[in-house]
């Protein structure tokens, strides 16, 4: 039978390997050379191929480089695991070929990390035993080796030559590396090379989980002493520079080599002193341990750097070390809960520097000056899309003159044509309107679009714009856009403003309707109305009428809580007063769905086109933006973090949506965006509008939820305490202690911890009597005693008794359940309790007018906004009496830290 291509591939679509390598065999070489042609232009054309295609192309090639250049091809490359190795070698010996091992080195070198996935190894290996040769370590080969090796790593012939390969490009795994340390154990590899290969890697650093496998054969590889002699600085390297887990490791090879008598005393120094400054308190414990175990004498100067080390307890342990630890005297009558501990601790950090004022938004760049300029800031902004780049080539596009050569932009549009189309994937309307203008630009023609609709969040405003001057470009050409802002932050100068239309009212033209509408949107508040005089152009007079009328009223933001997988906190928007503008009532209109499976809120195009829609309210976009935000916290999602420094350096009253979402956000999965929310809150620090109890209340309410992890919060609010925002911190805690204790939280101790370093570095002038910071103004509070409802925040009052649910507070001297005393019933009066939710200490930090407590709140009950902060008058005794009772719930749950924590706070708050 003549060999026919419909006969292979009939067969080989069906999956019958062995019927199409029979064919082939069978046939003779020319026959099969003659089918080459073919099967060539077949392959080419053909999408999905099966396995068995690829044993076509090796039993009709007539060299090695035509069978790799089809085999090779990516849906070819796809289908390798899918051809039987035996059967290729078997046909490729059948036909008595040359090029054999040529084939395998060039398919070897195609081999790429991903394809480990498809099989593609075992052809490979398959075709390079048979011709005895050897493939190129590069990263694709190894990573097929391994998966494919199984649990025989040592079976085959290239074990020497690819083993080194793993350490190099970092492709090992547990199992991996349990599989060498036997083969190591057998004898079969060198224990030598393998520990220095371990350790080099370790060396060289990188994420924890990258690290984790190495570590893993370091660990079973089981170094001796004289094994460590040999990499003294390797292992130092590790304890000063690595992860923590990795640094632990280094920190015992180190200490075992000490104990042995083989360790230098200048090394334990040397590499003493830059872990002393760590910030992990279980590895800087475990150094002053270590350093406690030589002369004193010696190691004091070394361990001086610990005394301020950001941890209490560690501070304690290096006094100790240095001798310089004080006694801790009894406070007369006070019972074991009220003793005092250090009031005074020398080399604790000195008081964080004051925070800089707040400095005004930048000023915009200069307008773009022609179409070359113009045509790279739009190839930049494909890449990299904010606010300030897009202003700038919307003005530029509409600014530029008749005349003007346009060769730079047509160069553009024929180089990246298909960003600006509708197939491009992921679908960028922003981008397929842009191109609108552009072709509108060079071409005259305007842009076919369909309606746009504002419905959404104020992002959605930009893509209106665009829309807009694709459409009007050509039939009602203007010489300038009029919302072209004059800061970075998106605000609008209204003297600038004014001179726009004015001149608009001279030439006889008039703003476009979204870009004007989105004009007044930018207009700082308060903004004078006599700025409008002498305008009497139809958008002159609107001018003044906005101004007049206060422009855009701030619409009402009402917390709620969502049900569903997971729990989260949102927010409704609703008008204060009916719309003036056609694009008004859309973006301060939003009713959140109450279950987070139907409702995970809308996809932001870019962050800073969001704050830059409505720079004066930045609270509207806070709530458009809430669950973007609150997934940064509970679902540990990157990126989210960054729209809080710019809302900060917007202005407009602060409610629930940015305390809810700055609280998410300081507990973040990924530590880009805690520091994002670091720097917002600085900023909101700063400025004068109340926003840290409320912060605090959420936090709490969030952290005894389980919603999001304290310590990540802990350390965020660290960092806001030495940069300066120790006030605003200190109502933080303060708010959101009572809820994490009632929890039992895991990181409460820490919190306390931070609280004691924090109160300490507040000065007596910026804290309120009840312990808030009275920063950003006070007012009243909404009530006074628990009658008057729960408490929003969690606050501390002197009316409010502390005990757990179902409990009442002891008289003096009553012993508790674990042994420990409560305070005593003089210390603070006896009539408050417990909420199911959290501690309820009614009256301290921000309040919610006529609000629920976010503990106590039903799911479908929002909780209204704004939010106002202003903690009452209460007396200074009142207050350590408050931390007196949280020292004993803290004692009746067990806590020793937490009770030590606390104590050291009320020791700080009573100076």
């Amino acid at each position: 039978m003549v060999l026919q291509w419909g006969v292979l591939d009939r067969h080989a679509r069906r999956g019958d390997a062995v019927t199409v390598a029979a064919l082939l065999a069978a046939a003779g070489e020319a026959e099969r050379r003659a089918l080459a042609s073919e099967v060539e232009a077949r392959t080419r054309a053909m999408r999905e191929p099966a396995g068995a295609h690829g044993l076509i192309v090796l039993g009709t090639m007539p060299s090695a480089a035509r069978a790799a250049a089809l085999l090779c091809r990516r849906d070819m490359r796809a289908v390798w695991g899918q051809i039987p190795p035996d059967t290729a070698v078997a046909l490729l010996r059948a036909r008595g070929v040359a090029w054999t091992g040529d084939l395998a080195v060039r398919l070897a070198s195609r081999l790429r990390t991903e394809d480990r996935w498809f099989g593609g190894w075992d052809l490979v290996s398959g075709l390079l035993i048979e011709a005895g040769r050897m493939p190129p370590v590069t990263e694709g080969v190894v990573a097929g080796w391994l998966p494919a090796s199984g649990r025989d790593l040592g079976a085959g012939p290239f074990l020497d030559l690819l083993l080194p390969g793993v350490f190099a490009f970092d492709l090992l795994d547990l199992a991996t590396a349990e599989q060498i340390a036997v083969l190591v154990a057998s004898g079969r590899l060198a224990r030598g090379q393998i520990l220095e290969a371990t350790v080099d890697r370790l060396v060289r650093g990188g994420t924890g989980p990258r690290l984790r496998p190495f570590l893993h054969l370091h660990e079973e590889l089981e170094p001796t002493v004289d094994e460590t002699a040999g990499h003294v600085a390797d292992y130092a390297r590790l304890l000063t520079d690595g992860p923590s887990t990795v640094a632990r490791a280094g920190q015992r090879a180190l200490r075992a080599l000490d104990d042995a008598g083989m360790l230098e005393v200048e090394v334990l120094l040397e590499v003493s002193a830059a872990v002393l400054v760590r910030k992990e308190k279980t590895l800087v414990t475990a150094q002053l341990g270590w350093l406690a175990r030589h002369d004193p004498a010696v190691v004091r100067p070394v361990a001086e750097v610990a005394l301020t080390h950001p941890a209490l307890d560690v501070q304690d342990l290096a006094r100790a070390l240095v001798g310089t630890a004080p006694a801790v005297e009894a406070s007369p009558g006070s019972g074991s809960l009220l003793r005092p501990v250090l009031s005074a601790r020398p080399g604790s950090p000195s008081r964080p520097v004051s925070l800089p004022p707040v400095a005004e938004a930048g000023v915009m760049p200069p307008p773009l000056s022609g179409a070359v300029e113009l045509a790279e800031e739009i190839a930049v902004l494909m890449h990299e899309e904010d606010a300030v780049r897009w202003e700038r080539v919307l003005a530029g596009l509409v600014a530029l003159p008749a005349g003007a050569d346009r060769s730079a932009l047509r160069n553009l549009v024929q180089r990246h044509g298909g960003e600006f189309g509708q197939t491009h994937w992921p679908a960028r309307p922003q981008f397929q309107h842009l191109g609108a203008v552009i072709r509108a630009v060079l071409d005259g023609c305007a842009g076919d679009l369909e309606t746009e609709s504002v419905q959404g969040p104020p992002d959605r405003l930009l893509g209106l714009r665009i829309a807009e001057i694709a459409t009007r470009l050509v039939a009602e050409p203007v010489p300038m856009l009029v919302a072209t802002p004059t800061r970075v932050n998106g605000s609008l100068d209204a003297a600038t403003l004014v001179s726009r239309l004015r001149r608009a009212q001279e030439d006889g033209w008039q703003p476009w309707p979204v870009d004007f509408e989105q004009a007044l949107l930018r207009l700082p508040r308060g903004t004078d109305p006599a700025v409008a005089d002498g305008l009497t152009s139809p958008a002159g007079v609107r001018l003044a009428r906005w101004l007049a009328a206060g422009g855009l009223a701030d619409p009402v933001s009402t917390r709620a809580e969502q049900k569903g997988t997971p729990r989260r906190i949102v927010t409704h928007l609703s008008p204060a007063r009916p719309p003036t503008l056609e694009v008004e009532e859309p973006l301060v209109s939003w009713t959140r769905y109450l279950v987070s499976e139907w409702d995970r809120g809308p996809w932001i195009t870019d962050f800073s086109v969001l704050a830059a829609a409505l720079p004066h309210h930045r609270e509207v976009s806070a709530a458009w933006a809430i669950s973007e935000l609150a997934r940064a916290g509970d679902s540990d999602v990157r990126g989210p973090g960054l729209l809080l420094p710019l809302l900060a350096e917007c202005d407009g009253p602060i409610g629930p949506a940015l305390t809810a979402g700055l609280a998410y956000v300081l507990a973040a999965g990924h530590e880009t965006d805690r520091v994002a929310a670091v720097d917002a809150f600085l900023l909101l620090a700063a400025g004068a509008e109340p926003f840290a109890a409320a912060v605090g209340a959420e936090l709490g309410y969030l952290v005894a939820n389980q919603r999001v992890k304290l310590r990540r919060a802990v350390q965020s609010l660290g960092d806001a305490h030495r940069a300066g925002a120790s006030a605003a911190v200190w109502e933080v805690i303060v708010a959101a202690v009572p809820a994490v204790l009632a929890a039992g939280s895991h990181g409460l101790a820490d919190l306390l911890e931070l609280g004691a370093q924090v109160r300490s570095a507040v000065p007596e002038g910026e804290v309120c009597p009840t312990g808030g910071s009275c920063s950003g103004g006070e007012s009243p509070a909404t009530g006074d005693s628990p009658s008057a409802g729960p408490s929003p925040v969690g606050g501390i009052s002197s009316v409010g008794g502390i005990s757990s649910e179902g409990e009442t507070a002891s008289e003096e001297g009553e012993t508790s359940s674990d042994g420990g005393s409560t305070p005593s019933s003089d210390a603070f009066p006896a009539n408050g309790a417990v909420s199911a939710g959290g501690p309820d200490f009614a009256g301290v930090g921000s309040s919610v007018s006529g609000a629920s407590s976010p503990v106590d709140s039903p799911v479908d009950s929002p909780v209204d906004s704004p939010v106002d902060v202003g903690p009452p008058a209460l007396a200074e005794m009142a207050e350590v009496a408050a931390w007196h009772a949280l020292a004993g719930l803290a004692e009746q749950k067990g806590k020793a830290r937490v009770v030590r924590e606390a104590r050291r706070l009320r020791a700080a708050m009573a100076g």
